[in-house]
C-alpha cells in the first residue's frame, strides 16, 4: 500500500521545511539557554534562596530583600528578578527572529527576487512564535532536569506566577501549585499551538497557489 502524501502538504513544502528549520532553532536556543539556567541558578540565585531562609536576617540576605524591594521575610521571591530576565530574554529572542525573518523578505523584494505578500508576515510571525513558545511554556524548566538525568520534583512552586504558568497550574491536582504534571502539559500545550500554527501556514500557502514560491 502506497502512502499519498496530502493534497495540502504537497502544496506547502516551502512552508513545512522551513517551519521545521526554526522549530529546531529555537530548541537550539532553548538548549542554550538551559545551559545558561543550570550554571547561573545553580551556582548564585539557587544558593541564595537557600541561604536566605524567612528567619535569616543577616546582611547578604537583608541587603537582597532591600534592592528587590521585597519583604524582609521572603524567600522564593529573591530568584523573581533572575526568572523576570529569563522571560524578558524569551520575548525578546522572539522579536529578534521575528524581525530578522521580516527583514530578508524586505530584503528580496528590494532584490526583486521576492514580492513581500501576507504570507511573509505570518511566517516572520510564526518565526517569533517559535522563538518564544518554547520558553514561555516551560520547555527551559523541562531541559533543566533532562540535561541534568534528574526527574523533576512533584512541585515547582517557583514557577507558580511565572508567566502562563500562573494559568496551567491550574491543569492537575492543586490548583494554587505548579506540579510535575502542570508543567508537561503546558509543554505539550506549547508544541500544539506551534504545530496549529505551522498547519494554518501551510493551508494559507495552498490556497493561494503559492507552491512555487521557494520562500513565503
Amino acid at each position: 500500500m502506497s502512502f499519498v502524501v496530502p493534497e495540502t502538504v504537497r502544496k506547502s513544502y516551502p512552508i513545512l521545511i522551513e517551519g521545521m528549520f526554526i522549530v529546531i532553532i529555537g530548541l537550539v536556543v532553548v538548549a542554550n539557554t538551559t545551559i545558561t539556567d543550570i550554571k547561573f541558578h545553580d551556582n548564585y540565585v539557587l544558593p541564595a534562596i537557600e541561604t536566605c531562609f524567612p528567619e535569616n536576617q543577616e546582611a547578604f540576605c537583608t541587603n537582597i530583600r532591600t534592592r528587590m524591594g521585597i519583604p524582609m521575610d521572603a524567600q522564593n521571591a529573591i530568584g523573581t528578578a533572575y526568572w523576570k530576565e529569563l522571560a524578558r530574554q524569551a520575548l525578546f529572542i522572539g522579536f529578534i527572529l521575528f524581525s530578522i525573518r521580516l527583514g530578508i523578505g524586505f530584503f528580496l523584494q528590494v532584490q526583486g527576487i521576492r514580492r513581500v505578500r501576507a504570507t511573509t508576515f505570518l511566517m516572520a510571525f510564526f518565526w517569533g512564535l517559535a522563538g518564544s513558545v518554547f520558553f514561555l511554556f516551560g520547555f527551559v524548566d523541562t531541559m533543566y532536569f533532562l540535561a541534568q538525568g534528574m526527574d523533576a520534583p512533584e512541585q515547582l512552586a517557583w514557577l507558580n506566577n511565572a508567566g502562563i504558568f500562573s494559568e496551567t497550574k491550574t491543569f492537575t491536582g492543586d490548583p494554587t501549585i505548579v506540579e510535575k504534571e502542570d508543567l508537561y502539559l503546558t509543554n505539550i500545550l506549547g508544541i500544539v499551538i506551534i504545530v496549529v500554527f505551522l498547519l494554518v501556514l501551510m493551508c494559507v500557502f495552498s490556497r493561494n497557489g503559492l507552491k512555487n514560491r521557494a520562500i513565503a
